[in-house]
């Protein structure tokens, strides 16, 4: 059985698969790493800056983050629920889903406080419901085939590892604006 971590400094889920284990860092390491990467201090216009080259921003890797942490973690375990809508909607998940092009125009997204709180609420509804969930459960095909994964449980094995390539594109967005790294 999934179990959710008492420690404050580490909201994980936590078990003996490799899943599992991942998961661990996915609720701790990357949480830690995001915030201070884009807190909610940040000025918004920072949220929305691109480099010249390429069209991407703090914003838009935030929000994909929301979308695909749903989709690993939730929609591809128990599929989209009506309570859903309130937790992230579609409209949400249309601006951020994979295949979607980051637009530089600040107008055509939510604010930054409402990109995470939808990431923090995803978060929170997979580590609430990953917890009641056991290995055998989750070890079965997924619906939709994927390339990265066949499994329910291989798809949350996943979600850190795609988590930690947006988390890295945050990091270089702030070295490109001319911050300081994070040690």
């Amino acid at each position: 059985m999934w179990t959710v971590s008492s420690s404050a400094s580490n909201s994980a889920v936590a078990g003996s698969s490799p899943a599992s284990m991942s998961w661990s860092s996915f609720g701790s390491f990357t949480r830690i790493q995001l915030e201070a990467l884009c807190p909610m201090g940040r000025m918004p216009e920072e949220w929305f800056w691109s480099p010249r080259e390429v069209t991407t921003h703090i914003a838009w890797q935030v929000g994909h983050l929301a979308v695909a942490q749903y989709n690993l973690c939730l929609r591809r375990i128990r599929g989209r629920t009506a309570a859903d809508e309130s937790l992230i909607s579609d409209a949400f998940i249309d601006l951020f889903k994979l295949g979607t092009n980051p637009s530089a125009a600040a107008a055509s997204y939510p604010p930054p406080a409402e990109i995470r709180r939808v990431l923090d609420a995803v978060h929170r509804q997979s580590l609430a419901e990953l917890a009641g969930r056991t290995d055998e459960e989750l070890d079965v095909p997924v619906e939709v085939p994927h390339p990265a994964f066949k499994t329910k449980l291989d798809a949350v094995d996943y979600a850190p590892s795609h988590e930690y390539i947006h988390v890295g594109q945050v990091a270089l967005l702030r070295r490109l604006m001319g911050r300081a790294p994070l040690r």
